[in-house]
């Protein structure tokens, strides 16, 4: 609730005068375990000043007590904290891979604050870097175990990618960070025309030797190059939220909107309509989705999660017979290939992707003109060299990061000293266990972590059942990252294991099995067949609904 300290010392207060209270501290900070001083470990980082929070501490608290190897993930960005200065945080963050449930917890590893960004990245990483590379060398030791630590990706976007690797921006002439492309000016745009001979890629050997010097601001590489067994190339990851969500898709629905030539803009009556048809769909819309749909009108303050589910799963719908052909079929390609890429199990359909992305960026120059030919469309060529590397390219982007700078935000109260703030909030979370923590959270927070076993909610005694389950009934489940709710049309449909669609009507939990009662779709078919077909995707269209109910095993949901 981030209650204020004043408001606890109130509270304080009242409770010592109670017997059973008397114990209580009178000091919100006693209570709290503030810490008394940190002014002694914050340091100069010109123009402002940094703490090290640890990133071995970040790794003790939140490994899985059954880890065999620490994978990490690496989150550097600004973020702005006032509108009325330039006060910006520039975190260092991280989490642990392929754990689950509370132990996939994003955690500070670093903090600058200052009015401008650090004017050097190399003097802003120093601590981290010294650390990281003790871990990288020896591991850590773990329940009695050491382990090996690793940093599989660092994810960035653009603005920050530059600044720590000290390479050109997106409008430089040799500003791509994986091949030697080298940009043209077209109608007084900057752009990255296509071309079927692929671009020479870069390699560490290349980036430390600054072989290319059009590609570097100066005479310095990144101090994370010194890390071990890195490859500071491929270690950076094309961050699909930037580059696809925030890139690609918005310029797409600006240029059909307004900015594109004449051929390719939608009517003023047809964004009307796209408008309400997206408006109608929220009923419809799952609650795993973060945001529900918006009109086209707030295009521009759209978030990144909102240009994934058009891309993903409104657009290919709504767009259908509102683009020409040659825009919609072009647009299927960026949907298909993007779908693949955010799937664990299409590796066999990776070329494929491959060849889509090919083709959309080869196309996009002659639909819409060279000169919208960007930095970003561009590296669309580059995915799936990413989903090599990393699997899906869920595992190497910034939303989770993102998330964290909100509730870092949070943690600021007041205008005064908001890195003191910060450091004595996260100390105050740290003296909590992880478990502690985890019971304080909303249950509609808890309901984002990942759960292994079955959580049943909202017993009743409606129905309806079958001969097969009689056991407990309930209207809620929460399962792996699946949610499932009777009620309502945005959470009751489930694909199973052999291609069934059906329409939940009930749960139960019968001698220790959980079981879904529902009907299914008869008909049940491919919702497109070209490019590729739906059904390989699992994405199909479905009617005419089964009279009589049936029973699942939850272990046939997928």
């Amino acid at each position: 609730f981030n209650v204020p300290h004043n408001a606890i010392n109130a509270l304080l207060k009242g409770l010592k005068y109670h017997s059973c209270f008397n114990y209580l501290p009178k000091d919100s900070r006693t209570l709290l375990s503030t810490p008394k001083q940190i002014s002694n470990q914050i340091r100069c980082v010109h123009p402002g000043s940094y703490y090290h929070f640890g990133l071995t501490a970040g790794i003790l608290r939140y490994a899985s007590p059954n880890s065999e190897e620490i994978k990490l993930a690496i989150g550097i960005d600004g973020l702005p904290i006032s509108k009325s200065s330039g006060g910006q945080f520039w975190p260092i963050m991280a989490y642990i891979i392929d754990s689950r449930s509370v132990f996939s917890t994003v955690f500070p590893v670093g903090l600058y604050y200052g009015n401008l960004k650090p004017s050097d990245s190399n003097d802003y990483l120093h601590d981290f870097v010294n650390e990281a590379r003790k871990l990288l060398t020896s591991g850590i030791d773990f329940n009695g175990f050491n382990l090996k630590v690793s940093i599989n990706v660092f994810c960035c976007d653009s603005p920050a990618k530059v600044f720590i690797l000290k390479i050109k921006s997106h409008s430089g002439f040799s500003s791509c960070s994986k091949c030697y492309i080298e940009r043209e000016y077209k109608n007084n745009r900057v752009c990255f025309p296509y071309s079927s001979v692929k671009s020479t890629e870069r390699t560490h050997q290349s980036y430390i030797t600054m072989s290319d010097e059009d590609h570097h601001i100066n005479n310095h590489v990144s101090i994370l190059s010194e890390l071990p067994n890195t490859d500071i190339v491929s270690i950076f990851s094309l961050d699909y939220m930037h580059l696809v969500c925030l890139g690609v898709m918005k310029k797409l629905l600006i240029l059909w909107m307004s900015k594109g030539p004449l051929s390719v803009r939608i009517r003023a009556a047809a964004v009307h309509e796209l408008s309400k048809y997206l408006l109608n769909l929220n009923q419809y819309i799952p609650s795993d989705f973060v945001r529900k749909a918006r009109e086209l009108s707030d295009v521009s303050r759209w978030k990144a999660t909102e240009f994934r589910s058009f891309l993903l799963y409104f657009g290919p719908i709504v767009l259908k017979n509102i683009l020409n052909e040659k825009c919609y079929v072009h647009f299927m390609a960026l949907s298909i290939s993007m779908n693949i890429l955010l799937s664990p199990d299409r590796r066999e359909l990776l070329e494929y992707a491959n060849q889509l992305l090919d083709y959309f960026v080869k196309q996009f120059e002659i639909i819409y003109g060279v000169e919208f030919s960007s930095h970003n469309v561009h590296g669309l060529i580059h995915l799936c060299d990413a989903y090599q590397k990393f699997g899906p390219l869920d595992n190497c982007c910034a939303f989770k990061f993102e998330n964290y700078m909100k509730e870092l935000k949070l943690l600021i109260r007041k205008h005064e000293k908001p890195l003191e703030q910060v450091i004595n909030r996260y100390s105050e979370r740290n003296a909590l266990t992880i478990e502690e923590i985890f019971n304080n959270t909303s249950n509609k927070n808890k309901n984002l972590y990942y759960t292994e076993n079955p959580i049943l909610e909202q017993e009743h005694n409606d129905g309806p059942l079958n001969e097969n389950c009689t056991g407990s009934q309930y209207k809620r489940l929460f399962f792996k990252t699946l949610k499932i709710k009777i009620k309502g049309y945005a959470d009751c449909f489930v694909l199973t294991n052999n291609e069934i669609i059906i329409k939940c009507l009930n749960i139960i939990y019968d001698k220790g099995e959980v079981y879904l009662i529902g009907k299914y779709f008869k008909n049940i078919s491919s919702l497109y067949n070209d490019p590729i077909d739906s059904s390989m995707l699992n994405i199909y269209q479905v009617g005419k609904m089964s009279d009589t109910t049936k029973s699942w095993h939850i272990s046939k949901i997928i």
